[in-house]
């Protein structure tokens, strides 16, 4: 089994970053600014990242970065033809072993809204600015009644 022990991920436009959102850090990942965060669950990693408006100039944006792997500590590893004492070498080894690196890379495509966003606190003070209406319109209607 192995694992992501640092990663680095940036947003590019025509080959060009203009934006890193991971930095490779010293002890793993790590945001380069304000705008990312990282979650980690188990050895999945989530990074969060609000997008700069330099992105939204064209159409589309990559991400791109690199993933340097490790052999997960503790995971059985078979060798073929060892002999028994490498074979203790091996497994007494403390340190993770560097499984590679992996390059990743993804294409997204910005597409303009259509029409008007509404949102609920809108409707929510249109439905009260109404119900004070129809409250005030009943209490003159109850005193003009009652007067006459």
């Amino acid at each position: 089994d192995i694992q992501i022990v640092n990663f680095d991920m940036k947003f590019n436009q025509e080959s060009i970053t203009k934006y890193t959102a991971v930095s490779l850090g010293e002890g793993g990942p790590s945001p380069t600014a304000q705008l990312s965060t990282i979650q980690q669950e188990g050895d999945e990693f989530r990074v969060v990242s609000r997008l700069v408006t330099v992105l939204f100039q064209k159409t589309s944006f990559d991400i791109k970065g690199n993933t340097y792997l490790a052999f997960k500590t503790g995971s059985q590893r078979n060798l073929v033809n060892a002999p028994p004492s490498a074979l203790r070498l091996v497994q007494g080894q403390d340190t993770k072993e560097s499984a590679g690196e992996a390059e990743f890379n993804m294409n997204v495509n910005l597409v303009k809204a259509s029409g008007v966003a509404t949102d609920a606190s809108s409707k929510n003070t249109t439905v009260v600015i109404s119900m004070i209406g129809l409250v005030t319109v009943f209490a003159i209607a109850v005193v003009i009644y009652k007067k006459y």
